[in-house]
């Protein structure tokens, strides 16, 4: 399952456009209106991770799905700041499937 993250730099006016090789973790954005992910990037290492706003995840609906059913998404009252952590199969299996997209371009 591929997915992609898209930005646009405002003052560059360009968009970018980066393979998601898997969600690290997700953690309650500091004002409670919903989640940020840990992303790590294909083709970039672990020091290029960075946070991502779930409202800017559109093009990973997929990989979110499969992640969230992993984690299960309880109905908790999550307090900011708070990181969830995926199995280790599901990271595996993530990781598996990046492997196997790059293997057939």
């Amino acid at each position: 399952m591929s997915a992609t993250f898209t930005t646009h730099d405002s003052d560059d006016e360009f968009w970018y456009y980066s393979e998601i090789e898997t969600i690290v973790h997700p953690r309650v954005k500091a004002d409670n209106s919903g989640w940020e992910y840990l992303i790590k990037f294909v083709g970039f290492g672990d020091e290029e991770k960075s946070y991502v706003d779930d409202t800017e995840m559109s093009g990973a609906r997929l990989l979110l799905d499969s992640f969230w059913t992993d984690i299960g998404f309880y109905n908790k009252d999550y307090q900011p700041g708070e990181i969830l952590e995926p199995s280790k199969e599901w990271q595996e299996r993530q990781l598996e499937e990046v492997r196997r997209r790059k293997e057939a371009e």
